[in-house]
């Protein structure tokens, strides 16, 4: 400290710390410091009295130099009267030792304190182009009030433009729906996000850019045309509100069963059941992602029957056949993949396994001759024959499929009662899986915002086109 006192007058405070290595901290307090003051009597007091048995200066040098050994150096008084004692020894009170320390100012902190190491700021020097970005974390306002988006803009050095990242943004309680969109605006607000999540684009010429307008428009900047933000979209020439249709979906992807037409014109109000038909059914068009991952890995794939009353055992023509594919994931189940055919040929089953599982991955089927020839067309095939094994030999040999088949009779039994028409099963067999290979979402918002997601992205289905899906004979999404 005197060489800091010496060197300040000419090269300054900071300068002489800074070049000595001491915060200048640490010269304040030592400025601020004062030398122990000799004891005083206050007038009209009287003079303490030594008492009979205070401790000697050899014995508080002894306190004092327990407190500084290495075992006690970094511990409070109290921990280091509590050790003596577990040694049997008792030296003094901790009122004591603390009178001996307070003598050396030595009450307050007794560890070595952790400099700040000196902060270099750092220099980013670029060669190139796009060697150095800067980066940026802001709010956006929400589609409700108090809801925000969190955004993260990177900025090139040597570019206007910037790139924004937008975290998923999903409603995950009822209450929560309910504050977000409780306006048609805040809908539209939401949908148009998910639409064109980095701007407007214009369908038309495609030009990038534009400002809203009345009804809920926006024209573009390049050919002014309006845009509507459903147009496009299964919510195309829609009459009810959006904010009918969000419930509608939170309906659906809230339950763990989901919901039959009946129950969503029910909770929602509906005043036709076509209606509430129609909506499920557009919906789960949207439950398909266009260009979907394939499975991979080990797959379980077998044929089921699905629906319709038959008298007798064997395979029944008048029920609707489906075949199955569950990915292998140690002993549980990864994702599935499920379609109706129309039936149990080599070829129906080839180009399921074509349009669904990874060429180059491992099929594990039954002993169904319709199976072979799997290793021409770039599958490794595991094939079990189940004749002779008894009853149980399916279940025990392919579990997973045989378990996704009862999950979705169990789920058409008792969501919809039954009450599938056969030309309608696929897309019901597309929500299925949808479900499914979402069940480890921890938020049921997640799935809401998928499907949402999807939705503004699929094209419009009318009725009329639902009803011509139906009638055709092909192979639904293969």
């Amino acid at each position: 400290m005197k060489a800091i006192k010496e060197l300040s007058p000419q090269v300054g405070t900071a300068a002489a710390c800074r070049s000595l290595g001491v915060p200048r901290a640490t010269l304040y307090r030592h400025r601020q410091s004062k030398p122990a003051e000799p004891a005083t009597t206050l007038p009209g007091t009287r003079l303490r009295v030594r008492p009979p048995r205070a401790l000697s200066d050899q014995e508080r040098q002894r306190v004092l130099d327990v407190l500084h050994s290495e075992p006690f150096a970094d511990k409070a008084p109290a921990e280091v009267y509590a050790g003596l004692l577990d040694q049997g020894q008792y030296l003094c009170s901790i009122r004591t030792m603390y009178r001996i320390l307070d003598e050396r100012q030595e009450v307050r902190e007794r560890r070595d304190q952790l400099r700040h190491p000196t902060y270099h700021k750092p220099q980013l020097v670029a060669t190139a182009p796009n060697q150095v970005w800067s980066w940026d974390i802001t709010k956006l306002l929400g589609p409700a009030k108090w809801t925000y988006f969190r955004a993260i803009q990177l900025t090139p050095p040597t570019t206007t433009g910037s790139m924004v990242g937008m975290e998923e943004f999903y409603p995950r309680t009822i209450l929560e729906l309910e504050d977000q969109f409780a306006t048609e605006d805040a809908c539209r607000e939401y949908l148009m996000r998910l639409r064109w999540p980095k701007g407007f684009v214009c369908p038309r010429c495609g030009h990038q850019g534009g400002w809203s307008a009345t009804r809920g428009l926006v024209i573009c900047q390049g050919c002014r045309y309006q845009a509507s933000v459903t147009a496009g979209t299964i919510f195309q020439d829609t009459h009810k509100p959006l904010r009918l249709w969000f419930r509608a979906i939170w309906q659906v992807t809230s339950q763990k069963n989901g919901a039959s037409a009946l129950n969503v014109q029910q909770v929602l109000g509906l005043g036709s059941y076509l209606t509430a038909w129609t909506w499920l059914h557009k919906l789960r068009r949207a439950m398909v992602r266009p260009g979907r991952d394939c499975l991979g890995g080990r797959v379980e794939v077998d044929e089921t029957y699905v629906g319709g009353e038959s008298e007798g055992k064997g395979r029944s023509t008048d029920k609707a056949l489906v075949v199955i594919a569950v990915e292998e994931d140690g002993l549980g189940m990864g994702r599935i993949r499920m379609a109706r055919i129309a039936d149990a040929t080599r070829d129906s089953l080839h180009r399921f396994i074509q349009a669904s599982i990874q060429p180059g991955s491992s099929i594990h089927t039954d002993g169904n001759p319709s199976y072979t020839g799997l290793e021409a067309i770039g599958y490794a095939h595991e094939a079990t024959v189940l004749l002779g094994r008894g009853k149980d030999a399916a279940t025990e040999l392919l579990p997973r499929v045989h378990r996704i088949a009862a999950l979705l009779k169990r789920w058409l039994l008792g969501t919809h009662q039954g009450a599938v028409h056969p030309t309608y099963l696929d897309y019901y067999l597309d929500e299925y899986t949808f479900r499914f290979n979402r069940r480890t979402s921890r938020s049921r918002g997640k799935l809401f915002y998928r499907l949402l997601q999807q939705a503004a992205q699929v094209e419009p289905v009318p009725y009329r086109s639902i009803l011509a899906d139906a009638a055709k004979t092909d192979d639904h999404n293969m």
